[in-house]
């Protein structure tokens, strides 16, 4: 099981500014970034360690089948529509085959969770570790869960949202979280604008995160690989997509 954990914490950005010279402010032009930085990002987004947390994986974990997605909770028009236009994009960049599922008699894998924001740490969809959940509700946002099998092949996955989100927001959590849960779950501010900085609140991915997404549903990508082979594939993977993905 892979939890994490959403926090702005002041004293972690400010280390990941002191450590890594090459972060990218958002808003600055535009450039292209180098294999060397993008191969660094894929290894803290997809390896890295979360602060605080000592759950973290050393394999490629992905989804290797369908996503059937069952909304739940206080679901509005608007906030379906937004995961839908979601669920389209992260489709066209994974092969992934995502589908909602409304009969009872269906099984879904995947679970998206509208609650407010006092309901957040006690989903009736989860049974587990109370203290954890607490922690992941605490910001208020959005939050996931995930559980994958040991050769690395996601089994279900939970992504619990705040109901009362404003639209800008909402548009964010839900991205960040669905991407997070198929398989790239860590934060950082190594290459900015991007989905998995806290720092920016994305509506859509960006062209480094597009570059990460490809590379880990590029099926020379497989579930299971171990981190010092997986970066090496992960390198030949993002040398192709740096040169073909136009600049945005």
């Amino acid at each position: 099981m892979i939890i994490m954990r959403k926090n702005n914490l002041l004293i972690l950005s400010v280390l990941l500014l002191l450590l890594a010279p090459s972060v990218r402010a958002a808003g600055s032009a535009e450039s292209r970034p180098t294999v060397d930085e993008l191969v660094a990002l894929f290894e803290t987004v997809v390896f890295g360690r979360e602060h605080g947390l000592e759950a973290y994986s050393e394999q490629i974990i992905k989804w290797d089948g369908d996503i059937l997605i069952r909304e739940v909770g206080k679901t509005t028009r608007r906030n379906r529509k937004i995961l839908r236009r979601h669920t389209r994009r992260v489709e066209r960049l994974t092969g992934l085959s995502i589908k909602y599922v409304v009969d009872a008699t269906q099984q879904e894998n995947m679970v998206v969770g509208f609650l407010p924001a006092l309901e957040m740490a006690r989903p009736p969809w989860i049974h587990g570790n109370q203290e954890f959940l607490d922690q992941l509700a605490g910001p208020r946002s959005c939050y996931f869960l995930v559980k994958n099998t040991p050769e690395g092949k996601i089994l279900n996955s939970v992504i619990i949202a705040n109901s009362d989100l404003d639209l800008t927001s909402i548009y964010h959590c839900l991205l960040e979280e669905l991407i997070q849960s198929i398989g790239l779950p860590n934060d950082t501010d190594m290459l900015r604008p991007s989905i998995f900085s806290d720092r920016d609140r994305l509506a859509r991915i960006s062209r480094s995160d597009e570059v990460l997404i490809r590379t880990l549903y590029d099926p020379r990508m497989v579930a299971g690989l171990e981190k010092t082979e997986a970066l090496k594939v992960a390198r030949v993977i993002i040398a192709e997509w740096n040169s073909v993905i136009p600049l945005r």
